[in-house]
């Protein structure tokens, strides 16, 4: 019994349990033939040992309002904290308040929570890490592409800024391997901006319509020959293509390598008859180009914060570090190309063509294929016979590669506010109050310690 008794000393005034066990002692030194209830009076023993120690095995219990979580216990760990910030995860403050024992038993990470640990007595568990640090910012998100044609591409995000990191304040008189302990109050990074979105390509321009009709023109021709020049009709400046057709027809068709065509030896007057279908259309402007979407700004750091146990020269990060700033901003994107120009479009169709002419005497009439003439250019300059010429597609202006980023590059956080010495008591004073309103409470009171640096 004297065992069990030594081993409760850490954590309770044990001079009541200690006082009982020599007064059984005693009993038993001077009377040997003194039946012992042996069972009665351990029982009895133990139920006041019991009450005492049955607040020991209960989770502390904790208080969550405003962002703020409070854990108030005579033995409090930081497994008790873990377990509170899964059901309160991100909160702005933890207060500690331990009547006997603060145990550093686990790892603890809150990003940017500022942590009051306040206790008598502390045990460092191992070799433990308190990391408050704050978070690191995320990247911002790229801007879309443009979605239609000559649509603008999105701008990028901005990358966040780093969370504040978190102050770390400690209080206690008695200090078990605290030098194990290493706490992180350092700001996060911030993160990168994101990229603009591609402008999309400008719209294509309508091309000319190559079945558009926009005259008709009836062709009545004579060609002459043996002395007489020239080319004689009631339309002849009207029928420019026509009579150059002719000249090709007769030459295609009755090539016999003679050099004269003014020989009137063989040919006599040339005849032909036709219909020539003229048509135009322009084509219309291709589309401008989207513009790039902006790059977003890089996040910047967040401020880191301090770390301080009172009552102890511990200090395990003398030099806390801001969050660097995130390493690039976002970039402009390209912009969309433009859209190319319609093709320009003009022809000529002949149609009932018809060619009479003497050959060496002889009368000849013919109904001959219709040629064609069509081109698309830019601009209306003559092909060659026959040869469609399809011509040179130009395009719009293309987007704008916009200048400047996509949102301000303002820091939102304010620098922290120092632990000075109002800060502390500020810290200090609730605490303060509940170890006073608990020492006298008889059933909490065998279990507190000594705190003679309190104030």
């Amino acid at each position: 019994m004297n065992t069990g008794s030594n081993r409760l000393s850490p954590y309770m005034d044990t001079n009541e349990v200690q006082k009982t066990i020599e007064l059984l002692g005693f009993f038993k030194r001077i009377n040997n033939t003194i039946t012992y209830s042996v069972a009665d009076w351990s029982t009895t023993l133990l139920d006041a040992v019991k009450n005492k120690i049955k607040g020991l095995v209960v989770a502390p219990p904790t208080e969550y309002a405003n962002g703020i979580l409070t854990i108030k216990g005579t033995l409090v760990g930081t497994s008790d904290i873990n377990a509170a910030l899964r059901h309160h995860p991100n909160p702005i403050k933890i207060n500690v308040y331990g009547l006997s024992t603060l145990f550093v038993d686990e790892n603890l990470t809150s990003p940017g929570t500022s942590l009051h640990l306040l206790a008598p007595q502390w045990k460092i568990v191992g070799t433990k890490t308190i990391n408050l640090s704050g978070k690191d910012g995320a990247n911002g998100a790229h801007g879309s592409y443009g979605s239609y044609c000559g649509a603008s591409g999105g701008a990028g995000q901005s990358g966040q800024h780093g969370g504040n990191g978190g102050h770390f304040f400690g209080k206690g008189f008695l200090f078990d391997h605290v030098n194990h302990l290493t706490v992180n109050t350092n700001g996060g990074n911030g993160g990168n901006g994101g990229d603009g979105g591609d402008g999309m390509r400008g719209a294509d321009g309508r091309d000319g319509d190559l079945s558009k009709v926009t005259e008709i023109k009836t062709c009545n021709i004579t060609r002459t020959f043996g002395g007489r020049d020239g080319v004689i009709g009631d339309n002849v400046n009207n029928c420019a293509f026509f009579t150059e057709w002719m000249y090709e027809a007769a030459r295609g068709l009755y090539n016999d390598g003679a050099t004269n065509w003014d020989d009137s030896s063989r040919y006599s007057d040339m005849h032909a008859i036709g219909t020539t279908m003229h048509y135009e259309d322009k084509g219309t402007n291709g589309g401008v180009g989207g513009n790039a979407g902006r790059g977003g700004s890089k996040g910047k750091g967040g401020y880191c914060n301090l770390s301080i146990i009172d009552g102890h020269q511990w200090n395990s990060n003398p030099n806390p570090q801001n969050g660097q700033d995130g390493r690039k901003d976002g970039v402009v994107d390209r912009p969309g190309e433009g859209g190319r120009h319609g093709m320009h479009c003009q022809g000529i169709i002949l149609t009932n063509t018809r060619l009479e002419y003497k050959y060496l005497g002889v009368s000849k009439s013919i109904n001959l294929s219709n040629p064609t003439r069509a081109y698309c250019a830019k601009q209306h300059q003559e092909p060659g016979w026959y040869r469609p010429d399809l011509g040179y597609k130009w395009q719009a202006n293309p987007g704008n590669s916009v200048d400047g980023l996509n949102s301000s590059r303002e820091h939102p956080s304010t620098i922290p506010t120092p632990l000075d010495r109002n800060a502390i008591d500020t810290i200090i004073q609730p605490y303060s109050l509940y170890y006073l309103q608990e020492a006298n409470n008889p059933i909490a009171s065998p279990f507190i310690k000594v705190f003679p640096n309190l104030n």
